[in-house]
């Protein structure tokens, strides 16, 4: 088959593409029609290449599984910032698809081949187009004199459509529920002549491009595509043998450097182990802000470091005998154990951090990213120690570390977990939860009747926010907009109907006296003890989600309205707690008034 005649089916798909990108994910939020908008544009990818009569490379397809897993969460988790990790991972999983899809092999690619060539097939979707639109061009000019042969095709359907119209709307007439199917048909698969028809035209074009694109750069024909396999070709060249490194460092050098470090981080790991995992008899000097916030700070600096110097050395040491490459491992994986020392030790920090203060998603974000940094650590240990011929054992650990840290989130799921392990603990902050997507509602809804005023307050407001904002996606939405993750909080918001309608809950509970909150408040008390009780402080639920006015690094002030118009200020400390507190004057100042103990 010529190239012309391919690329006008290229073409042809491409538009085809384009058209069922617009009907199920124009002018929808991003839920089950774009998902199904991915799977039809792989099956369409691999239908293709057996029509075209391109072998892909077998092993290239696990890609397949992140494309179609991250296609899969965007119609499963509502939370914002998952859903853009998700659609950056599927695009990037997407576009390597693209590139190694009938040639190269993507587990043997060095660590900066991923992004590069991710790149390189975005650059290639984007422009390959033009060359396909050209030669079906051509194509279609080349055949000019048979298009009479289509004349068939154009009159029956100038006859068959009106026809097929009238009787259509002679049924719609009799019969309502036809006509509410026609209607919804109408509305779902044709495009709207209103004001958004040019957005349709450009959403249509962007999709029906990019369409073309990856069709074309995924088929063609690349010189390593149809390479012969040395397995079972003997007339098949051997592969090359990697480029030498523009500099090397010679063995005493690197065992100098390496052992040097090696014997620092001992020395470090040793003296301050107390130090490391002493827990809460290290914290009386500074808070646990500062402790974890340095604990986190030796993470990424210690690891970063680490590892780009332990691949640097990797690549540029010389060793020329076993020997030599016995003690490079050696002190490798040394320094690599030392690390994960390191790495622990933060991972107790932040833990230490959690149990003060609780639960958060960026609390968990960190737990996965820890996780799955010491898997890279050992991916690189591995590769020390084993170096197949077509496996680039680290930077295959690396593409699968990015795309797990991303699943592993999207299992998680990390705004319910929070809610149920801030729920499971007992000492929840109410300001927090309300702060989470539509995905923590089936667990705020066990709040909803909560003994303290002050926390049944905040999530009853909190899920009256939610349920305004999920009646207009109920009312509006099909079956391309939908997401588990709101179709389950919609169901656990009619579950507790009765008692969100027809009142504005507030987010603070009724106003108290100076005499009844000077008995209630206590030194030492933590803000979640205070708000569960009082509701959010006077400034919530504003422009921003900054619930608290800080006073310095470690401390913050809380302000609440009495019952007779005055305001008193609470002051606390991140570690300690309450410390005092004052009416504020309507012309400024603050008179201390008396904290019990």
């Amino acid at each position: 088959m010529s190239p012309t005649g391919t690329s006008i089916r290229t073409v042809a798909l491409g538009l085809v593409l384009g058209l069922i990108a617009t009907v199920l994910a124009f002018g929808q939020a991003l839920g089950l029609g774009f998902t199904l908008y991915v799977a039809i544009l792989i099956a369409v990818l691999l239908s293709y290449s057996r029509v075209e009569k391109v072998r892909p490379v077998r092993r290239n397809l696990a890609l397949l599984a992140p494309v179609l897993f991250f296609a899969a969460m965007l119609a499963l988790r509502a939370e914002e910032t998952l859903t853009l990790l998700n659609l950056a991972a599927l695009i990037s999983a997407a576009l390597l698809l693209v590139y190694f899809f009938a040639s190269d092999n993507i587990a043997q690619q060095s660590l900066f081949a991923y992004p590069i060539k991710a790149m390189v097939s975005g650059v290639v979707v984007w422009f390959q187009p033009i060359s396909e639109l050209l030669q079906a061009r051509k194509w279609l000019s080349s055949r000019h004199a048979g298009w009479h042969s289509l004349a068939p095709f154009a009159r029956g359907a100038a006859i068959t459509v009106p026809v097929v119209a009238v009787f259509v709307i002679l049924f719609s007439s009799a019969d309502e529920v036809f006509a509410r199917l026609v209607s919804h048909l109408l509305n779902t698969f044709l495009p709207r002549l209103t004001d958004d028809l040019a957005g349709q035209i450009v959403f249509f074009t962007i999709f029906s491009w990019t369409a073309i694109g990856g069709l074309a750069f995924a088929l063609l024909d690349r010189k390593a595509k149809r390479a012969p396999n040395p397995s079972t070709d003997t007339s098949a060249p051997a592969p090359e043998p990697p480029a030498a490194p523009i500099f090397s460092l010679g063995f005493t050098e690197t065992m100098m450097l390496l052992g040097g470090v090696v014997i620092v981080f001992a020395s470090f790991v040793v003296i301050q182990f107390v130090y490391l995992f002493g827990g809460e008899r290290n914290i009386a000097n500074f808070s646990y802000a500062d402790y974890v916030h340095r604990g986190f700070a030796e993470l990424v600096v210690v690891a970063v470091l680490t590892l780009g110097l332990a691949l640097t050395l990797n690549v540029v040491a010389l060793r020329r005998t076993r020997r030599d490459t016995n003690l490079f491992r050696g002190l490798s994986t040394v320094l690599v154990l030392l690390t994960g020392v390191i790495l622990i030790s933060a991972f107790q920090r932040l833990r230490l951090y959690e149990l003060a203060y609780g639960f958060t998603t960026l609390r968990l974000a960190i737990y996965v990213f820890i996780a799955w940094l010491g898997v890279l650590f050992a991916g690189f240990t591995l590769s020390l120690y084993w170096t197949p011929a077509t496996i680039n054992v680290f930077s295959l650990t690396a593409l699968i570390a990015v795309f797990g840290f991303v699943a592993t989130l999207d299992v998680l799921n990390p705004d319910a977990f929070v809610t149920w392990q801030n729920l499971s603990k007992g000492d929840i902050d109410p300001l927090y939860l309300s702060t989470l997507s539509e995905e923590a509602i089936p667990a705020l809804i066990k709040l909803v009747d909560a003994e303290e005023p002050g926390l049944r307050a905040i999530v009853r407001h909190t899920l009256y926010i939610h349920q305004q904002t999920l009646k207009q996606y109920r009312d509006k939405h099909d079956f391309r907009e939908f997401n588990l993750g709101r179709a389950n909080a919609l169901i656990a918001l009619d579950s507790v109907q009765d008692r969100l309608v027809g009142e504005q809950y507030r987010a603070v509970s009724p106003t108290y006296s100076l005499d009844k909150l000077q008995a209630f408040l206590r030194k030492g008390m933590t803000t979640r003890q205070v708000v569960r009780q009082l509701g959010a402080p006077l400034w919530s639920y504003a422009s921003s989600r900054d619930f608290y006015s800080r006073r310095g690094e470690d401390n913050f002030v809380v302000v609440y309205t009495l019952d007779d118009n005055q305001r008193l200020e609470l002051d606390f400390d991140t570690k300690n707690g309450l410390e005092s507190m004052c009416l504020m004057g309507k012309t400024g100042g603050c008179q201390a008034l008396p904290l019990a103990q």
